[in-house]
């Protein structure tokens, strides 16, 4: 009686014993829910391809991505193939004097990315699609052009060059009078004329003419008193 009464005794402590054996082999199993830190497995850099003059600028980026396809924060490390420039750990890149084929190539751990740059001492052809890159320094879209009596925010832009010299240049734009805000879409249609690194561009919808420039991927000019940048697209 007294073995049983003892066993009796005993029996709360052995169920805490099991139970928390059991749960120490749940954990040995694997049975938290920490999540597995993603692993980068590419890295993108933009813009590629590029042609720029010896001595001019790119800033470059990179985008590292997991497999499926989440960005990453990375800090990669920046190099430049066969002494082509100079590239700092911001990924400006600063052509040198030779001319030719280069390779742009940022490196986090054992990934890495490239970005194809022709240094030539011609200005790349114009011809091709532009896309609005800023307005007096302000990036789409918050492009804001004030005036006396609206406010026009220019939403994206495009500049399309084509062989046959002709271009449209279309605008996609809100104007808000004091009063109600209006969808607009703007467009204009004319010719142009490249020599060297000036572009110039005859509006045919208004018979004016604005004198552009062209420098690595960037045109640039300046209508009224606002100035335009555009970047190729690739």
């Amino acid at each position: 009686m007294r073995h049983s009464r003892a066993i009796a005794q005993r029996s709360p402590l052995v169920t805490r014993l099991a139970l928390a054996a059991a749960l120490a082999v749940m954990v040995a199993c694997g049975g938290d829910n920490t999540t597995a830190p993603r692993t980068l497995t590419s890295i993108t850099i933009a813009p590629s391809p590029v042609t720029m003059s010896p001595g001019t600028t790119q800033q470059f980026t990179a985008t590292g991505k997991d497999a499926g396809g989440n960005v990453l924060a990375i800090n990669p490390t920046w190099t430049v193939s066969n002494n082509g420039g100079t590239i700092d750990a911001n990924g400006l890149f600063t052509a040198g004097s030779t001319t030719g084929g280069f390779t742009v190539t940022a490196t986090n751990g054992s990934i890495s990315g490239s970005s194809d740059v022709t240094i030539s001492n011609s200005p790349p052809d114009v011809v091709g699609d532009w896309a609005l890159q800023s307005i007096d320094g302000k990036a789409p879209p918050d492009t804001v052009v004030h005036t006396s009596t609206i406010t026009i925010e220019f939403l994206d832009g495009t500049l399309a060059l084509n062989q046959d010299m002709t271009y449209k240049l279309l605008f996609h734009s809100r104007t808000t009078p004091a009063d109600s805000a209006v969808s607009d879409t703007s467009g204009s249609n004319g010719t142009y004329v490249q020599s060297g690194s000036t572009v110039t561009i005859h509006n045919a919808t208004n018979n004016g003419d604005v004198v552009a420039t062209v420098t690595s991927s960037t045109l640039t000019f300046v209508d009224g008193n606002l100035t335009f940048v555009f970047a190729k697209s690739p």
